[in-house]
């Protein structure tokens, strides 16, 4: 299940996100996917209210999603 669930479990992206063809992507992964792209958008120097808007989340559900996965190793910005 992603991030951007409704309380019957479909996505609920909003008006504006569904502009983006990356966000859409975004939404279609699943929660660990979506979880990996944001720690390697805040890798990358993006700000948590960055990459909020980038995701269509709330800067609460960012950093909570950092925080679980900070004392995890390292994500890295461009994996090799």
């Amino acid at each position: 299940m992603s991030l951007v669930t409704r309380s019957d479990g479909d996505e609920a992206p909003s008006a504006h996100m569904t502009r983006s063809r990356e966000l859409r992507h975004f939404l279609l992964l699943d929660r660990a996917a979506q979880e990996t792209a944001i720690q390697r958008l805040a890798a990358s120097g993006m700000s948590d209210y960055g990459v909020a808007a980038a995701t269509g989340l709330s800067v609460e559900m960012v950093r909570r999603v950092i925080a679980q996965h900070s004392a995890a190793e390292p994500v890295r910005a461009n994996p090799s």
